[in-house]
């Protein structure tokens, strides 16, 4: 394929065979070629705005990859402003390997910045134990472990560190652990060691997205630990992502999660409706889509916490609206986001929502599933019963043989309890922690979805 500006027609001739002609035109054949950023195995295009861009992703990204890699350009899309599609060449890896951090910081999101973190109730914690580690020329705390469900803000935190620090000229190094996975076996199979220490334990600032992920994997967690003991001796700043606590990370060693627990944990809650209500604004706002003030209430009311999920509801109304060539009002937002609306909590097994309750609650499931006079454990219990009662089929006597109770009437009594505290008394601690275990339950629900439909 040629290089020149003749690639932006030739691309888009090729993506308008494939895709109906109303999203081509109110979409796709926005965006952009850039000949001055583009190379010979990279195609460098540009798409108006963040949301377009996620939306491109999302439905057409396989077809892009497709398309191009069939012409010899590209084999992955990147989420950016831009929609970058290139090859990642074959690198062969020495044993004397340099270390180019310049390279390195590219894995931090330019977009996620302290600025344009949105601050409530749920998350001021986080926010402030997260400025304070980027600004320190000493780690204040160390290693710093954030974690708390999907799509609540824990990456945009580690990405705003990321380029605080790389802004004082800081080394950093931001890695998911399925990459740190794929770079160290690389590095094994190289018989490159030396050169892989060189790169994780030579940094100012160590972020690792996902740390639940290290768990199972012996050799993993072995070369973790000792990059993680180097790290910490040499006074470098560790920040771990997970979605549950260290003592919840079923299968991690213990070693690790001592070590993930020295420092200071902190647990990342879901927004609250005002704090929802300004992301939204926010999201409408960088990505300079209008919305009317009724239907950014409505997206806050009626989409889940996760935050992508509130940005999906915009670009789906966004979208929508532009392939209608309709105005954007609140009986278009309603009927554009109704399949978004569902509860995809119903129909959840018991194992389901007593992980996710364990889960929201810091405790293992063998805990909850025995009587016991602690009051976390026995608010868990409660939850069991009040998430079982609205989503499963199962009879009272069931949900007492599961949860060991030879009375079967305390299951009433839990459910009338739980629903009391959230309709008449409204805490809020318990409003969130209802939130929170309805998210979890989703996400479980729908790997199960996701795998039973690959087999």
């Amino acid at each position: 394929m040629d290089t020149n500006n003749n690639i932006e027609k030739e691309i888009l001739a090729l993506i308008k065979q494939e895709v109906s002609l109303i999203e081509y035109e109110n979409c796709l054949s926005q965006l952009k070629y850039n000949p001055n950023a583009s190379k010979s195995d990279i195609a460098f295009f540009y798409a108006p705005n963040m949301l377009l861009c996620n939306w491109i992703t999302a439905k057409h990204g396989a077809l892009l990859k497709k398309i191009l890699s069939q012409n010899k350009v590209g084999m992955h899309l990147a989420h950016s402003v831009d929609v970058r599609i290139e090859v990642a060449p074959k690198i062969q890896i020495s044993a004397q390997t340099n270390i180019n951090y310049k390279a390195i910081k590219t894995s931090v999101k330019d977009s996620y910045t302290f600025e344009n973190f949105v601050v409530g109730s749920c998350n001021n914690t986080v926010y402030e134990i997260a400025k304070k580690v980027a600004q320190s020329d000493t780690p204040p705390y160390n290693p710093v472990l954030f974690y708390g469900g999907t799509g609540l803000g824990k990456t945009h935190i580690l990405n705003a560190i990321g380029n605080h620090a790389l802004e004082k000229r800081k080394k950093v190094v931001l890695v998911t652990s399925e990459d740190f996975l794929t770079d160290f076996l690389k590095h094994l199979d190289n018989k490159a060691m030396d050169s892989f220490k060189k790169k994780y334990r030579h940094c100012d600032f160590f972020l690792l997205d996902d740390a639940q992920f290290l768990q199972g994997k012996p050799k993993l967690e072995e070369e973790f630990f000792h990059t993680f003991n180097d790290l910490h001796a040499n006074s470098k700043q560790i920040v771990l992502i997970s979605d549950r606590s260290p003592k919840n990370i079923a299968g991690l060693e213990d070693r690790l999660k001592s070590r993930f627990e020295w420092g200071i944990t902190a647990k990342v809650m879901p927004p609250d409706l005002e704090t929802k209500l300004s992301i939204v604004k926010q999201k409408c706002q960088l990505n300079k889509i209008t919305l009317p003030e009724e239907v950014m209430e409505y997206i806050a009311q009626h989409i889940s916490d996760n935050i992508r999920q509130m940005e999906g509801a915009i670009i789906k109304i966004s979208v929508n609206a532009n392939l209608m060539n309709a105005t954007i009002d609140l009986n278009l937002a309603k009927t554009v986001l109704e399949d978004l609306q569902k509860d995809h909590a119903e129909g959840s097994s018991l194992e389901n929502i007593l992980l996710a309750v364990a889960q929201s609650l810091n405790l293992k499931s063998s805990e909850i599933k025995v009587s016991s006079r602690q009051k976390n454990v026995a608010l868990a219990r409660k939850l069991v019963v009040y998430f079982a009662r609205l989503y499963t089929p199962n009879p009272t006597l069931s949900l007492a043989q599961f949860l060991d109770l030879k009375d079967h009437s305390s299951i009433s009594k839990m459910y009338s309890n739980v629903k009391k505290i959230l309709e008449e008394e409204k805490s809020p601690f318990i409003l969130s922690l209802r939130e929170e275990i309805k998210n979890r339950l989703t996400e479980l629900n729908d790997k199960k979805t996701a795998f039973n439909s690959s087999e």
